[in-house]
């Protein structure tokens, strides 16, 4: 009985005793793999953060890149605006060399307009000294333009007076020469009536 005793602890035991080994072998296998995990992920890891760092840097260089197309759009912009404002300036003072003086308030006018929307300091100081020159020139201009419109409605009206004046007078003239024959007549007949009457 006892020696069938301890075979039945021995073969409890043995049995467990392999289970045992087997568990050992199998913690090993799994620590293995754990350790290649491990490299895994610290290779991951690396690979991500070199990764990131690339990805950072490119969206930096995306974010330079807009801030650089935004400025070179205000910069065309402000070029197209100087651009259309100088044309305005050239078509101004040909008008005022030109004797075209409305169309040339006309234009001096939208100058203004585009003026208020102009962000260059540079053209801005240019149009402050630009303009009153130019609406100078436009006033002188009108001004000789009216006073000769003015001299030459008072030449037209002397003349045309002095044409009425003679005219007029050539009238009265006309006028005149049949009442004074009109009298010798009345005149003629008078006295051959009264020489009639002598008579009888």
């Amino acid at each position: 009985a006892k020696r069938k005793k301890e075979a039945e602890i021995d073969r409890i035991c043995s049995r467990h005793y392999g289970d045992f080994l087997t568990s050992v072998s199998e913690m090993l296998k799994l620590r293995g793999a754990a350790s290649n995990l491990t490299t895994l992920v610290t290779d991951v890891h690396r690979k991500f953060n070199t990764t990131g760092s690339d990805l950072v840097q490119v969206v930096n260089e995306l974010n330079a890149i807009q801030t650089e197309r935004e400025n070179a759009r205000k910069l065309l912009q402000s070029t197209l605006q100087c651009k259309k404002i100088s044309a305005l300036m050239v078509k101004t003072k040909e008008q005022i060399e030109s004797d075209d003086h409305y169309n040339a308030m006309r234009t001096i006018e939208s100058i203004q307009t585009e003026a208020k929307l102009l962000q260059v300091k540079s053209m801005t100081a240019c149009l402050d000294s630009w303009l009153p020159i130019a609406i100078n020139k436009l006033l002188y201009g009108a001004r000789t333009e009216a006073d000769g419109f003015v001299a030459d409605i008072r030449e037209h009206v002397e003349v045309l007076g002095s044409t009425i004046l003679s005219r007029q007078a050539h009238l009265n003239v006309g006028n005149a020469t049949p009442n004074i024959n009109n009298d010798s007549t009345a005149g003629q007949s008078q006295t051959a009536q009264s020489g009639r009457r002598g008579s009888g």
